[in-house]
């Protein structure tokens, strides 16, 4: 029940006051505190107490436009002390207000730069189905001369204890982070005192509740701080070229220079010419000649400089920009330049030189005044088009790569700064360089104050690549390849959650799934709100003992086992919880990360990761490991401009120490570590690999499937798995997530998508068990022959023929969607990712149809899977020495090597077994004998039905055929899969001719059978078996001999009855003989057979 009935109403002009209640009802819970502070040994709060809310006596709730709120004092939520403040409340709008007041304002003691708060909120952030109000909190004071002022802390975000904080003044002093009540602007005026706590946006009409404790107004102190050596060098990058690309032949070049202009002639396979006339100061000065064409790459390009208030660059109407210097350099030339306005002045310089077939530009400026880099857009285009290769991206789908026909040759440019080569704060990928005739197509790099208040001077390099082919335009990735991915290719990967999970993992087992990394997320560690990161130990509930034996279980069915770590989200409950910790923004202020943490120093996180890492695995057993968070951002989201860091405000500190952990984290775990994607190409290699995540986040499916970044470059160095999962390719809501089932064209093209882009399986739980075992299925005997494997070509079908990619791009070929991949080692793969035009592919007199979302992959005496359509039959099929997966689709499907209806795999067990796996149905099962090896042509085999945890439950009929072994189901109901053993013994091998593989009701077969002459004599019995087990007697014939041959023809009509859509079997069985013949045929309707006579 809502207390405030309880608390009286003691005035009502513009607000309603209910006084605070210091006793509770009698039933109330008693919380615990948060048991990570116990284990810290934190009983006191981080700075003095200006109300620690143990006496409410005089407080009150004033509350306006329709909120009503009463303040108890509490023992529910436990933080520190004996109480904490509870505060019940209502509204009616989002105008609907209140605020805590205490008895009288409370003098602050100190002139305070920042405020604490503990606040236990009712709500997560991150629930899309929000229940609470997301209200907001406001701390307010008043000042030395009566005016109010409010400072802002966190909303309602965490349903747990939160440190809400807020740096009022920034640490260089120059800027204020809190609002006076009258609007105006100023500062607050000491001595203050402490008014109340605002809530607003009471828009909830049933009760909710916050809890408070622990308000701190204290100045914030910024000692030095010390940090672990940083590495003089690391592994990366590779060489030092970084990002320049690969070019297919190589190329010469000739520099000219004079005192006007600089030109370089790049000749090969073509001619490109690059010239620099510096005139106006920018980097629109350069201008680019190829395929017969001129244009200029870097229109509008250039620096801005911030002078006192205005910001300024070279082409400002009211600046004045000068050259300084030209001159040759051992690279090629450097113009030097400078800018005025008014009383300021910078200095800048562009040093341009060519290597291959880009344009490498230096740029520098002396001092701190230049605050951001633009690359400019492109002018002088011939009907340009822009494209974006997928993975390869700055922030969302940009920069793209530009397009044109010139008129000798197709032209392509692609444009980044160098991400090795910078001193930026961030680089950006969209462009803000517009206006008419111009293409937008790349961004620049941005520079922001430090605490100190003052930026790091501008030092960028910039690539313009250059080519007719559109591969050569694509940046390098100057990382060393993952090593632990050598394991990862063979395994599918999922983050299964919680731990403890034995009955989920070994259901696994049972269906087959031997190729597994089982990672966990952030609730392997805590049980409720607390923290998820930067800790050895689980909660009690979960337990370290418990959970040590739960990785050794997990090892023991042939997994890799990860726990979870992460270590940005840093959640002020952890046990290393250290204000001098947490990122700063450049005015000071403490970087949110996700809900109930703020961000940890990227320098701190390497220190940490380092600690922690090697524990865990010697604690827990985890050889392999999911580091969350880390890629998900670029290398510039986590920025920290804490002036006390090594590299403040540099975008590379955070990079490197990210990378540096990430790569540390393969060798702790001896295993491969993942992390959460996004922008994970900037750490190919140095991680093992992520969710493949395309970028814009869920829109992944209707990105042009521009395969050539990821497989060219990314590909050989990591193992990305998926497509990310379903949400991050499809998005939060859709189509996708309705009737989730096996045949969902959702989930296939999940899978197909996942296969044209190379990348090893992520085991789909989104459209149910079924298509968890299908996925795995189609994916894991394949991943492994192309995962980390270089590419041979790339090709998309424009409806007649196979296209280069630059030709697809030309030709909106790309934009069919049709995608053909040849791998170095001989591997094919073609991809339907259309969304409703079919691709029909010969391969070794087959025709395969494949409808959108389907595939078929090649490797000849090796592999041959697919998802077409085959004979006029949509089916699935893998066929290669690791194991047969079918999925008939409900219909019955024959093809050369496994025949059933049904989804089903068939593995080899040991020598002489192998394991048939309904997945999870299926009828009876035809596996081709010469699949299971060259010696069974003539082999007796026996079957077994076992259940799911691995135990014999009855044995199961094996039917003997021409060429063919069948396992009929087993009627125990606890019969999951069956064992097949070939048995130390032959049969007599007979031939089989004229059997149709299908026939109507009513319908005559005559049928030839042919044994060796001297094979066991008597005439043979001929019988049909219906699919219920019905017998009818065909006839007895007896064996004709000729020379060292047998024959034996009989000529039957089928029962009028026969039920359609089934298999039905021929027994024949030679008089004293032990093992009878098992022919089948399918049994079609009448109208299907009309159908196949008219063609259709």
């Amino acid at each position: 029940m809502c207390i405030c009935a309880l608390s009286a109403v003691i005035a009502a002009d513009a607000a309603d006051i209910y006084s605070a209640l210091n006793d509770e009802p009698a039933d109330a819970p008693v919380g615990m505190r948060p048991y990570e502070l116990d284990w810290a040994g934190r009983h006191a709060p981080e700075h003095p107490q200006l109300a620690d809310f143990e006496d409410l006596t005089g407080w009150r709730a004033r509350c306006f436009d329709g909120a009503k709120a009463t303040l108890i004092r509490s023992r529910q939520k436990l933080l520190y002390g004996d109480y904490t403040a509870r505060v019940e409340y209502t509204g009616e709008t989002h105008a609907s207000h209140f605020i805590i007041e205490p008895p009288e304002p409370l003098v602050i003691p100190v002139e305070f730069t920042g405020v604490n708060l503990w606040i236990h909120g009712n709500t997560w952030a991150f629930d899309r189905n929000q229940r609470n109000a997301m209200v907001g909190v406001n701390v307010l004071v008043q000042d030395a001369t009566g005016r109010g002022f409010s400072i802002p802390l966190d909303p309602n975000w965490a349903d747990y204890w939160f440190l809400s904080h807020r740096t009022c003044v920034s640490p260089d002093g120059s800027t204020v982070m809190y609002t006076a009540g009258d609007g105006k602007d100023g500062r607050i005026q000491f001595p203050a005192k402490f008014t109340g706590i605002e809530i607003t946006g009471v828009s909830n009409q049933k009760t909710e509740w916050l809890h408070f404790d622990a308000l701190q107004f204290y100045v914030m102190e910024y000692p030095p701080l010390e940090f672990d050596p940083i590495p003089e060098k690391l592994p990366w990058p590779t060489t030092e070229d970084t990002i320049l690309p690969t070019l297919k032949t190589p190329a010469a070049m000739e520099m000219h220079f004079t005192e006007s202009r600089c030109e370089w002639r790049v000749t090969g396979d073509e001619t490109i010419v690059f010239r620099y006339t510096p005139e106006s100061g920018t980097l629109g000065d350069i201008r680019v000649q190829a395929g017969g064409h001129e244009f200029a790459p870097c229109h509008g390009g250039g620096i801005q400089f911030q002078f006192g208030e205005s910001f300024i660059r070279a082409d400002s109407e009211d600046a004045t920009v000068s050259p300084l210097s030209f001159r040759a350099t051992d690279r090629g030339c450097k113009a030097t330049w400078q800018l005025a306005h008014n009383e300021y002045k910078a200095t800048y310089a562009y040093e341009l030189s060519v290597k291959g077939k880009s344009l490498i530009i230096d740029v520098t400026a002396e001092g701190n005044a230049a605050t951001r880099l633009d690359i400019g857009g492109a002018t002088g285009l011939r009907d340009p088009k822009t494209v974006y290769f997928p993975y390869l991206t700055y922030g969302n789908d940009w920069p793209k790569t530009v397009a044109f026909q010139g008129a000798e040759s197709p032209v392509f440019l692609w444009s980044a700064c160098d991400y090795y080569n910078s001193d930026a704060s961030e680089l950006f990928g969209a462009s803000a360089v517009g206006g008419e005739g111009v293409t937008p197509y790349t961004g620049g790099a941005l520079y922001k104050q430090t605490t100190a208040g003052a930026r790091n001077p501008l030092r960028e390099r910039i690539f313009v690549n250059i080519s007719r082919d559109v591969l050569e335009t694509l940046p390098n990735i100057p990382n060393p390849d993952s090593e632990m991915a050598q394991i990862s290719r063979e395994y599918l990967w999922q983050n299964i959650g919680h731990a403890h999970q034995r009955e989920r993992l070994s259901k696994f087992k049972a269906y087959g799934i031997d190729k597994f990394i089982a990672c966990h997320h952030e609730v392997g560690w805590r049980e409720s709100g607390e923290s998820f990161t930067l800790r050895d130990r689980p909660a009690d509930s979960i337990g370290a003992e418990a959970l040590a034996e739960y990785g050794a279980f997990v090892r023991g069915l042939g997994y890799h086992f990860g726990t979870y770590t992460n270590y940005v989200d840093y959640a002020p409950v952890n046990a290393n919880w250290n204000e001098d910790y947490v990122n700063l923004n450049p005015d000071g202020t403490w970087q949110r990360a996700w809900p109930r943490c703020y961000a940890l120093k990227p320098l701190r996180a390497a220190e940490l990761e380092a600690k922690y890492a090697p524990i865990i695995h010697e604690r827990y057993g985890a050889n392999a490991q999911y580091c969350d968070v880390h890629t998900a951002y670029t290398p510039w989201g986590r920025t920290d401009y804490d002036a006390r860091a090594p590299g403040a405000g540099k975008f590379r500190a955070q990079f490197d120490a990210f990378a540096r952990l990430l790569y540390n984290e393969s060798y702790a775990y001896d295993g491969p570590v993942f992390s959460e994607g996004n922008y994970h190409w900037f750490y190919a290699g140095i991680v093992d690999g992520n969710y493949a995540t395309i970028m814009p986040y869920g829109e992944g499916w209707k990105v042009e499937p521009l395969v050539d970044f990821d497989l060219l470059k990314m590909h050989t160095k990591m193992t990305d798995f998926g497509m990310g999962f379903g949400e991050m390719f499809y998005g939060y809501q859709g189509e996708w997530q309705r009737k989730p089932h096996r045949l969902s064209p959702w989930f296939d093209r999940f899978t197909a998508s996942t296969i044209a882009f190379g990348h090893i399986g992520f085991l789909t739980y989104e459209w149910g068990f079924e298509a968890t075992l299908k996925g795995y299925y189609q994916l894991q005997a394949l991943q492994k022959r192309y995962a980390l494997v270089p590419v041979r070509s790339i090709r998309y079908h424009d409806g007649d023929t196979l296209l280069d990619t630059s030709a697809a791009i030309l030709g909106d070929a790309c934009r069919r969607r049709h995608i053909f991949v040849e791998y170095e080692n001989g591997l094919r793969v073609w991809v339907n990712l259309n969304l409703s035009e079919d691709w029909t592919v010969e391969l070794n007199g087959t025709a395969y149809l494949l409808p959108p979302t389907g595939f078929l992959a090649h490797k000849p005496d090796d592999i041959l899977t697919y998802s077409a359509i085959v004979n006029g039959q949509r089916h699935e099929l893998v066929q290669c020495d690791d194991y047969l997966y079918l999925d008939s689709r409900g219909a019955f499907v024959r093809t050369d090597a496994i025949a059933a209806t049904g989804s089903v795999a068939v593995k080899p067990d040991e020598d002489n077994a192998w394991w048939i796996i309904p997945a999870t149905a299926a009828e009876e099962v035809s596996i081709r004998r010469a699949w299971l090896g060259a010696d069974a042509a003539d082999a007796v085999f026996e079957a077994h039905a076992f259940n799911e945890g691995g135990h014999a439950v009855m044995d199961a009929e094996v039917r003997h055929g021409d060429g063919w072994i069948t396992v009929m189901p087993a009627s125990h109901p606890d019969a999951m899969k069956y064992r097949l053993h070939k048995r130390d013994k032959t049969r007599t091998t007979w031939r089989v001719h004229n059997l149709p593989n299908t026939l109507l009701p009513g319908g005559i077969c005559n049928i030839a059978l042919e044994r060796s002459a001297d094979a066991p004599s008597g005439d043979v019995e001929f019988a049909l078996l219906d699919n219920d087990g019905v017998v009818t007697a065909l006839g007895v014939v007896p064996w004709t001999i000729a020379g060292n041959m047998a024959t034996a023809h009989i000529e039957a009509r089928l029962p009028e009855n026969l039920v359609t859509g089934k298999r039905c079997w021929f027994r024949c069985t030679t008089m004293g003989g032990e093992h009878p013949l098992w022919l089948d045929t399918f049994i079609l309707p009448p109208m299907s057979a009309a159908f196949l006579s008219d063609g259709v």
